[in-house]
């Protein structure tokens, strides 16, 4: 994506690689949206975030479009060192999906360094998709660290 570092151009990018197909596929297994929905498949949004790279600041961008994809790639470019707590409560607030839900947690918040310390906070949430972020994020670094943390572990066991 040589060029393409602006938030039109992206958002351009993405909206000419809609889907109805993939839409209509979304639909089936339950992923309802509030915000825009482009049905642009996940590897092509991986591609998209490699060509770009690490941007935080795009990332925040991105979000505020309102264009589920768009938010889905800013999961993948923004910067965990960069993104702070308060990026991560308005973003989780804002999750309305599982699909995007599990996207923040294993792009993204999983790689925070406050991740575990927001994971308790958002398991006491009553909102379905606060609360899958939290699962979603612990299930994410059990998976992807040798050494999962056990008192951690503990905590979210029942």
């Amino acid at each position: 994506m040589v060029g393409m570092v602006g938030v039109e151009e992206i958002v351009s990018r993405l909206r000419s690689l809609r889907n109805e197909k993939n839409i209509g596929g979304m639909a089936r297994f339950g992923i309802t949206f509030k915000a825009e929905v482009l049905g642009v498949p996940k590897p092509v949004l991986r591609r998209m975030a490699r060509e770009i790279g690490r941007d935080t600041e795009l990332a925040l961008e991105l979000w505020e479009t309102n264009i589920h994809e768009a938010r889905i790639l800013a999961t993948m470019i923004a910067d965990p060192e960069e993104f702070g707590e308060e990026h991560a409560r308005k973003r989780v607030g804002d999750v309305d999906n599982w699909d995007l839900s599990d996207q923040l947690a294993m792009n993204l918040l999983w790689r925070t360094s406050y991740a575990r310390e927001l994971a308790e906070e958002f398991c006491r949430s009553d909102r379905e998709y606060t609360a899958r972020v939290e699962y979603v994020v612990i299930a994410t670094i059990v998976r992807k660290t040798d050494n999962p943390d056990e008192e951690l572990l503990l905590k979210f066991q029942n």
